[in-house]
């Protein structure tokens, strides 16, 4: 199973290998980082008979680069995470 990513912070290889590698799956950047414009888009264009199934408009999606998850990157992530959870757990109750 593939997550499919896409915005302006899916240019960003670091956040998407993360992704990939804390949600262990596979992670499709498309060429295009507008998904809702081209959503919109593809709507338009099949009521106006332009593309004739939601399969033909499937077809025209790019995959630009997929992201596979890494078991060592994950582990050091957990670590960093529990780290994370201990520093914010110190810091509860500092404001009342």
């Amino acid at each position: 199973m593939a997550q499919r990513v896409d915005g302006g912070v899916s240019r960003n290889d670091f956040i998407c290998q993360m992704i990939s590698d804390i949600t262990c799956l596979r992670v499709e950047r498309s060429n295009s980082t507008e998904a809702s414009v081209m959503g919109a888009a593809h709507l338009a264009g099949l009521a106006a008979g332009i593309w004739s199934s939601v399969e033909e408009v499937k077809s025209h999606r790019k995959i630009e680069r997929v992201f596979e998850p890494n078991p060592t990157t994950r582990e050091g992530l957990r670590k960093s995470m529990d780290k994370w959870l201990k520093a914010v757990d110190r810091f509860r109750g500092w404001y009342s």
